[in-house]
């Protein structure tokens, strides 16, 4: 019964890494916020208060390239670079 409890916290606590880094950056950022306040109610510091909010708003996944400005207009993207220098297509008749 133990194993089974701690089994299901390990895979809850995936769960939640998971969501939190596919969390859209905007979206981290108030609930890191809201998480911030709770925990300044429940008797943290304030010094510790802002070390769990640059810690929790830092961490990201698919928007984190959000602030690189790599996806500003005029600047070429990751992607787009890679596509370029990629060589050209042999066709059937080419082997």
């Amino acid at each position: 019964m133990a194993q089974q409890l701690i089994v299901g916290m390990i895979v809850a606590c995936a769960a939640l890494y998971s969501l939190w880094a596919m969390m859209p950056a905007g979206v981290r950022r108030k609930a890191s916020a809201l998480l911030v306040r709770q925990a300044a109610r429940i008797g943290a510091t304030e010094s510790t208060a802002q070390r769990l909010h640059a810690a929790l708003s830092s961490k990201g996944g698919c928007s984190e390239c959000s602030s690189c400005g790599g996806c500003s207009p005029g600047v070429p993207s990751a992607t787009t670079a890679a596509v370029i220098a990629m060589p050209p297509r042999r066709g059937p008749a080419a082997r």
